[in-house]
């Protein structure tokens, strides 16, 4: 929030997160709270947490009101604003992944939805290669034959297709 014009005294305004399509808990940390500005302080933030819920859903958004100014602060008519989060779900991460004794990897998937998915793995999070695809949803094991010849690998499914 930022404030505009005399900033000699202190405010306060009260603020809250509501619904729109995201949805506290899943998509986002309800907040709430009161905002109080020094004298000669111009602007803070409201900081709200955004979740992972795993799904790929594409954008997604959720509102934060402010009301009850201190005296003599006017909103000039915008007291809410929203919020678009951007689908942070890209992919959907293995629920187990277990190191055996020969350096072989194996992955335990739980796809949720029927779709088209590609397993991938990186050394660095940058390069990503893809190890097999799968087009079906639930359990999907995976040993990783090739995991012993790195000091380190990281895995990643992606949903690529209805």
């Amino acid at each position: 929030m930022q404030r505009l014009g005399d900033s000699s005294n202190a405010l306060t305004v009260d603020y809250a997160t509501s619904d729109g399509t995201a949805k506290a808990g899943l998509n986002y940390v309800a907040t709430n709270g009161t905002l109080r500005l020094a004298p000669l302080e111009n602007s803070k933030t409201i900081t709200v947490a955004i979740l992972r819920d795993g799904l790929s859903t594409g954008p997604v958004t959720f509102s934060v009101t402010v009301r009850n100014p201190s005296a003599g602060v006017l909103f000039g008519g915008l007291n809410r604003t929203t919020v678009t989060i951007q689908d942070s779900d890209t992919g959907f991460f293995p629920r187990s992944i277990t190191r055996q004794a020969d350096g072989q990897v194996s992955l335990a998937l739980n796809l949720p939805i029927l779709g088209t998915y590609v397993l991938q793995t990186s050394t660095n999070l940058v390069d990503w290669s893809p190890l097999t695809t799968y087009t079906t949803s639930g359990y999907q094991p995976f040993t990783d034959t090739d995991a012993q010849k790195f000091s380190h690998r990281f895995y990643r499914v992606l949903k690529t297709g209805p």
